[in-house]
């Protein structure tokens, strides 16, 4: 599964910050980047579509049917159980990412929409929400190491076990570190809110028009 790193967007941004001048324009857009392929930009109009995009929709039949897919592929061919637990109810929310530029938290809305990803749980499963259709991830074990945070191992799609450690970082703005164990000393971490609460933070916008893009310095 693709994941998106929080570490790599911060440097890129940073990056932008250290060779673009910024700009108002009368809509109080901050650009940080803009050339002939398309521009970077904060915003905070809650009122762009993109807001609504960034939170994970209802289940439609094609996306049930998708995630029914890939939890029997699970189960192929193994002997295993469904474990069923009664998980914290700080974790029972919509995760989407968060990231952080210049010690201030931003949404992001990709140019290209697979590097977009959410997360939400079952008792027995995380649904990862992603472009090409929902991911489970089935508990094997679930561990409350304190009242803010959690351990979970979880079989994912291509059949290993994974770690997952969630500390809950900002009670109060219910904001999360996620931090992916894959062995092996490869982590890899993210910052993720609570999807109801996008609309508290401005959008960091890559927006090259119909066409897919990634700038690069």
């Amino acid at each position: 599964m693709y994941l998106f790193s929080w570490k790599s967007f911060l440097l890129l941004l940073s990056l932008f910050y250290s060779i673009t001048v910024f700009s108002q324009n009368e809509k109080g857009v901050t650009y940080l980047k803009r050339d002939n392929f398309g521009s970077v930009y904060i915003t905070h109009d809650t009122l762009r579509k993109e807001y609504e995009w960034l939170v994970p929709k209802e289940i439609s039949a094609e996306v049930k049917a998708n995630y029914d897919a890939a939890f029997f592929h699970l189960l192929k061919d193994t002997v295993i159980s469904i474990p069923h637990f009664k998980l914290n109810e700080k974790l029972l929310l919509n995760w989407v990412p968060l990231y952080i530029l210049k010690d201030k938290y931003y949404v992001y809305c990709p140019s290209d929409w697979i590097s977009h990803f959410a997360y939400l749980f079952t008792d027995s499963t995380i649904i990862g929400y992603k472009s090409d259709g929902p991911d489970a991830f089935i508990f094997r074990n679930y561990q409350e190491i304190s009242g803010n945070e959690f351990k979970l191992k979880v079989l994912t799609y291509d059949k290993t076990i994974i770690q997952i450690t969630i500390k809950i970082i900002e009670e109060s703005k219910q904001i999360s570190l996620w931090t992916f164990n894959y062995g092996n000393d490869k982590d890899e971490s993210f910052l993720m809110v609570n999807a109801t609460r996008v609309k508290e933070y401005p959008m960091v916008k890559c927006d090259c028009g119909d066409h897919k893009c990634l700038f690069r310095i």
